[in-house]
């Protein structure tokens, strides 16, 4: 066992990894939470958070990254990326803002909308963004595309998902949902704990241990979709190496983390069906064109026209994946692989990329386990997490299958750990031939 101060320095030297591989050397809260979700199922997983962001601001410098943890920090990151940008460029931004409204997130963002009027206004500039050079990841959010409006299926045809204690979802008919939620708020109410309900969306918890927690929610096309089989042996090869393909895509926007995806892609593509192999070459061409510009960019206007190619291949490589795995954007709990053939055969396929070899020869003779890490909110403490990851235990460390599905539950009983109430809650949902292991997650 290892100390807290040995599990933070671990953790922090997996950030600074990150930091250079994907984020153009920079360390912000967000790279942090990510990282440390990644590892929730090793030791260094484990470290208390405050630890690593103390001891990455102290090696900062060693480690020639750039910490931005602080709002100050951020504005000043902001200031100096518009200070690069044209007058125009960021009247151009500003409009867009505008145009966007309520439904743009750059609006709510004060550091960014500040640094704007800061930007366009005859204020001097200030010394520190002489000859200073602009991180080059993006530090605000950028609004979501509009998706076409669903149309409303006939009233007779609507169906609602019904899921009780967090389990496997099923499909029942609107009426029988509607029927449900009004007996619960008015004929049954003396059988129920809590509702809560917000126009077609409710959530019951019932007095008796049989009936449980009923959540309610009309049904979306992808939950009325067939439920796919499960894969075993080469035929899990595809959805994994999709789902590790996705996630590459959020690294995209420097040279290693295109160079990163061009690598995925050409992996997909070997096990993905024919049909879609014309479309993963194409996007491998586009991220090889976008890794080149981006390389060979010397001044601001080549790098602002690599970055603008470096999204639209992003957003083609994501195209392509999900037309190969379309819940590639998401681990599904139905997608886990449940035997042992399964999960050895999904973590060959998801670290195929990006695993050591040590890691990879590691998982062919380990021990296929699913990992359920169980902590507590900070407040009451009736909350808690579960994070569930299925691999292989291996002598190098749990090797994952998969990204992590974090389900959150209500305790049933005070007394018990949040580890021992999951066991109880969600022990009965797993339909594995596996060991499931439930771990107590002791971070604070």
């Amino acid at each position: 066992m290892i100390t807290a101060i040995e599990r933070a320095n671990a953790m922090a030297l997996q950030v600074f990894i990150a930091a250079h591989l994907h984020n153009g050397r920079v360390v912000t809260h967000d790279l942090v939470d990510a990282v440390m979700s990644r590892d929730a199922g090793t030791e260094q997983g484990q470290a208390n958070k405050e630890m690593v962001r103390r001891i990455i601001r102290k090696r900062a410098e060693l480690e020639r990254v750039r910490v931005i943890f602080t709002e100050d920090e951020r504005y000043w990151a902001i200031r100096e990326q518009l200070h690069h940008m044209s007058t125009d460029e960021v009247h151009a931004l500003r409009d867009e803002i505008t145009e966007g409204g309520d439904r743009d997130p750059r609006g709510w963002d004060k550091a960014l909308t500040n640094a704007i009027s800061v930007r366009l206004s005859n204020r001097p500039t200030p010394a520190r963004l002489y000859g200073c050079k602009p991180v080059s990841v993006h530090l605000w959010s950028t609004p979501r595309p509009e998706s076409a409006p669903v149309a409303t299926p006939p009233a007779d045809d609507r169906k609602h998902v019904r899921i009780v204690d967090g389990g496997t979802p099923q499909i029942i008919p609107t009426r029988d949902a509607l029927d449900e939620m009004n007996h619960a708020m008015m004929g049954g109410a003396r059988h129920v704990r809590e509702m809560s309900h917000a126009r077609s969306w409710a959530r019951i918890v019932y007095k008796d241990r049989e009936r449980g927690t009923v959540e309610l929610r009309p049904a979306t096309p992808e939950d009325l979709a067939p439920t796919p089989t499960p894969v075993a042996g080469r035929d899990a090869a595809p959805l994994f190496t999709a789902l590790a393909a996705y996630e590459a895509c959020g690294f995209g926007l420097t040279p290693r983390g295109l160079g990163d995806l061009a690598r995925h892609l050409i992996t997909l593509g070997k096990v993905a069906p024919a049909e879609h192999r014309p479309a993963i070459t194409e996007a491998h061409a586009a991220v090889e064109g976008a890794w080149e510009a981006l390389r060979k960019a010397h001044n601001l206007t080549a790098r602002n026209a690599a970055h603008d190619a470096a999204r639209t291949c992003l957003g083609q490589a994501r195209t392509a994946i999900l037309a190969v795995a379309p819940h590639a954007h998401r681990m599904h709990g139905t997608d886990m692989p449940a035997t042992a053939e399964e999960i050895r055969a999904a973590v060959l396929a998801y670290n195929a990329v990006e695993g050591e070899p040590e890691e990879l020869s590691a998982a062919a003779t380990g021990t296929p386990v699913i990992r359920v890490y169980c902590g507590s909110d900070s407040g009451t403490g009736w909350t808690g997490t579960a994070v569930i990851t299925a691999g292989m235990e291996t002598s190098v460390g749990h090797v994952p299958a998969h990204p992590p599905i974090v389900v959150q539950f209500r305790k049933r009983d005070g007394r018990l750990d949040a580890a021992e109430n999951a066991r109880r809650i969600l022990g009965p949902r797993f339909s594995v031939a596996v060991p499931v292991d439930f771990v107590l997650d002791r971070r604070p």
